[in-house]
Formats: structure tokens, sequence, C-alpha cells
């Protein structure tokens, strides 16, 4: 008797860059009907051959070009001419295998005498707590015993370096330990926040 195994689910990837293949197969057609009428043309767009964090240089090997019908819904994403400007750059938010640039994805590299905070945090798990991600630390400083004052932007763009769910036997299941890459000018401040008992939060930062 011969058991066949069910088919395997596909994995989130693999749904990603299927589903960019039909968007990219779908363009193309409706391109090159359009060009051949006249009444259109063709741009190229970059994807990612591969998964990228904040904070990468991104190289030739990392991307490829794909021709799509001009469209100004696509308006948003690099193109391979405006890829040439991206040297020197890096990326500002992670970035996944089978994505489209999107112009803003670049920006100046963070400077090298940054340094790692280490807070935590009792956010749970949500999709943004991950390596890479670009946040704002937000702080409160304390008013009275159980009670703080209206809260600030403190650092208006760090990179989560490293999240550690804490574990033993008195762990909550939603508190992290949180690897903070602070700008050397607002490092003073964190420490500042943290000898004196500052609520500290974190806020995704949205890059459109």
């Amino acid at each position: 008797m011969t058991i066949r195994k069910p088919p395997r689910s596909p994995s989130r990837r693999q749904l990603v860059r299927l589903g960019i293949g039909a968007f990219l197969i779908v363009s193309s057609v409706a391109g090159a009907y359009v060009v051949l009428e006249g009444r259109s043309e063709i741009q190229s767009v970059v994807i990612a051959e591969k998964d990228l964090m904040a904070g990468d240089t991104v190289s030739a090997e990392d991307i490829s070009i794909a021709p799509v019908p001009r469209a100004e819904v696509l308006g948003i994403y690099l193109t391979d001419q405006e890829w040439a400007e991206t040297v020197g750059l890096v990326l500002r938010r992670p970035i996944s295998e089978g994505e489209l640039f999107v112009r803003n994805d670049f920006g100046e590299p963070t400077r090298s005498d940054d340094s790692i905070v280490t807070i935590t945090l009792a956010v749970g798990t949500p999709a943004w707590l991950r390596a890479g991600s670009i946040v704002q630390l937000w702080v409160a400083p304390p008013a009275s015993e159980n009670s703080f004052s209206a809260p600030f932007v403190l650092s208006p763009e760090v990179i989560i370096d490293q999240v550690a769910l804490e574990e033993g036997f008195a762990a909550d299941g939603a508190s992290s330990r949180v690897d903070l890459r602070i700008p050397a000018r607002d490092v003073p401040g964190v420490v500042h926040a943290l000898a004196n008992a500052y609520f500290l939060h974190l806020t995704p930062t949205t890059i459109l």
C-alpha cells in the first residue's frame, strides 16, 4: 500500500514570491499589449533577491530588475534609473525577499558612534518588535509614586538591534529585553531616563 503524504502548505515567502510573480506576469502581458497599441511605456522596478535588514547596504547581487507597464499606481516604487542614486545609502526598514523597493526605503547611514542601550518592555510580541525595525523612543518622567508626567519623544529614530523574551519561573510572557541602537546625541538623555526610572515606550515608525 502506498501512503501519500498530504501536500505541504506554501510558506509565507513562497506566497509573497508567487504574488509578485503573478503581478509581474500580468503587468508584463498588459504592458506589452499597451505598448503595441502605442499608448504607454515600460518602466523597470527593483526587486529584493533576499531578506534585507534596516541599516544594510544593498548591492547589485541583492536585487533584480523587472519591466512593468508605466502606471500611476507604480509611482512609489524605485526604478532602475533611480537605483544608481542609492549608492552610499542604507535601508531604512527591513525588506523581504521578492518585495519591491520604494523610493523612501533608503537613507543616510547611521553614524558609527551610535551606542547600544538595553531596555525592558512589557508589550508582548507585536510584529514590529524585531531586529532591524526603526522605532521612536518615548519617555515619561515620574510625577508621583504611581503616575508619570506627559510623555515625549526622546529619540525619534532608533534601530532595534536585538529582542529577547524574558525567561524563567517569574517570566510573564509579555516582557522583552530590547537592545536599541541609539544615536550618540540621544544617549545621555536615555541614560538619564533609565537612571531616574522614567517610563519608556517604543512606537513603530511607518515609512511609505
